[in-house]
């Protein structure tokens, strides 16, 4: 009769078990926040204006560079300090080209923050973007505007607010600023502009090298919900597969020496 050995058993079991470990503990690489470094992204936005000729939605697109600081501890858990320190956007309105960029007197600055401690993602983040607008007018052929009162952008999905799991994006983020009822684009006179909507998209890196450093390359995606549920499950089948093996084979040697 054919015997099993139980030397050659045990390796089998052992992996079994390490496999439920490794399913069952956490990936802490998904969780950390890297040092400071400036992301470059492409950047779409939609903005909506009302003024005294009236309303308008139109398209920018362009480049945003945002400086992130190293991470620290701040109430119990991780924060990143960012900030817009260039801003270039350009786009058509229905009276002539339209150019954003960032206000060198106000600064744009956010932060994305850790929600419980010891686990970095999923985040919450936000930015108050001050900006300068350059504009048709008339008598004149352009008007600078400026915003005093900030655009605070947060990340949404479907006009809901959501958290972000990676910075700089590995996927296109969307982030709508608050404008209710509307910010004012200053001076007021003569053209009493005022931003009603403004939705704004960052893209990947432009220039992929430009990723270095950057949260995507040091913090993979930080897994679903449904995967994180399923771990466990399948953690513990791994485990019980492993003694029943075990079990089963310690019998059957037992018997077969009977």
């Amino acid at each position: 009769m054919h015997r099993t050995p139980l030397r050659g058993v045990l390796p089998i079991t052992v992996a079994a078990i390490a496999v439920a470990i490794a399913l069952a503990a956490p990936s802490r690489a998904a969780f950390a926040f890297p040092p400071a470094a400036t992301d470059v992204l492409d950047v779409s936005a939609t903005v909506s204006v009302t003024s005294r000729l009236g309303s308008e939605t139109f398209p920018l697109t362009g480049t945003v560079e945002i400086a992130r600081s190293d991470p620290y501890i701040d109430g119990g858990v991780s924060v990143v300090d960012l900030e817009i320190v260039a801003l270039n956007l350009t786009g058509q309105s229905v009276t002539g080209g339209v150019g954003v960029s960032e206000s060198a007197a106000l600064a744009s600055a956010g932060e994305i923050r850790s929600q419980q401690p010891g686990l970095d993602y999923p985040a919450d983040a936000f930015l108050d973007a001050f900006i300068v607008v350059i504009a048709p007018a008339s008598p004149s052929p352009t008007i600078t505007l400026h915003n005093s009162a900030a655009l605070r952008m947060t990340p949404s999905f479907g006009g809901n607010p959501i958290q972000t799991s990676a910075w700089p994006p590995a996927y296109p983020l969307t982030l709508d600023a608050d404008t209710s009822p509307c910010v004012p684009l200053l001076p007021v006179n003569p053209m009493g502009a005022c931003v009603t909507n403004l939705s704004v998209t960052f893209g990947e890196t432009p220039d992929p090298g430009g990723a270095v450093g950057g949260f995507t390359e040091l913090s993979p995606p930080v897994a679903s919900a449904s995967e994180r549920a399923l771990r466990f499950p399948i953690a513990i089948g791994a485990a019980i597969a492993g003694f029943v093996l075990f079990a089963v084979t310690s019998w059957w040697r037992a018997r077969s020496r009977s």
